[in-house]
């Protein structure tokens, strides 16, 4: 008698880790695309222009979590990965070279100077850009501001992710004609998202 239950016993001891066993899972990293449009609309009289526009991205991010399907609890990173310039709408002189700086700073900002440089741009032929995207190189600067701004905002939610951009700079030659173009810059920025997904084969046999 006792044989028979050391016998039964043990395949059933070996069966008990299944019962609460859960599938194996892993954290994976998903990034998210995003690409948010800042339009400037320049009209100057004189060689020297600026406009300043306040942005937040924040709705556009959450957003974009949202569409993918993911938990916007989950973020662990919001980076800027480059920002591309169109110009549009330009009835400029045709021989017109502008030069400028894209700047991002707090919400509170009135002097774009104070603000931290994202862009530099110098000696652009108008006609020869314009209606063609340019990936211009970012600087640090700009870079850290916005980040850490959208970390804040998304991650620690200790910020409104609200934000000014300034763009000013000169043309050559000085009007007449006025000048008159339209630069829409896109911020290209990647999200990620920590998820946890099934490995393939579902549960592992601890037998094995």
């Amino acid at each position: 008698m006792k044989k028979f239950f050391k016998a039964v016993l043990l395949p059933i001891a070996l069966c008990l880790p299944l019962l609460g066993e859960q599938c194996p899972v892993r954290e994976v990293e998903v990034p998210i695309p995003l690409a948010a449009d800042v339009p400037f609309q320049i009209n100057s009289t004189n060689a020297v222009y600026a406009d300043v526009k306040t942005v937040n991205f924040t709705a556009n991010v959450e957003q974009a979590i949202a569409d993918a399907g993911l938990n916007k609890d989950n973020v662990i990173e919001i980076r800027i990965e480059s920002v591309v310039y169109t110009i549009t709408q330009n009835t400029s002189a045709s021989t017109s070279l502008f030069s400028g700086v894209l700047r991002v700073g707090p919400q509170s900002a009135t002097n774009p100077q104070t603000a931290n440089t994202l862009i530099q741009l110098n000696n652009v032929n108008l006609n020869a850009v314009a209606d063609q995207p340019q990936s211009p190189a970012l600087n640090a600067a700009g870079v850290t501001f916005l980040n850490t701004r959208l970390r804040n905002a998304i991650i620690s939610r200790t910020d409104s992710g609200v934000f000014k951009v300034f763009l000013d700079g000169q043309v050559s030659p000085a009007p007449p004609p006025n000048l008159a173009f339209r630069l829409t810059a896109q911020l290209n920025l990647t999200v990620v998202v920590i998820e946890e997904v099934e490995l393939p084969g579902g549960c592992s046999n601890p037998l094995e």
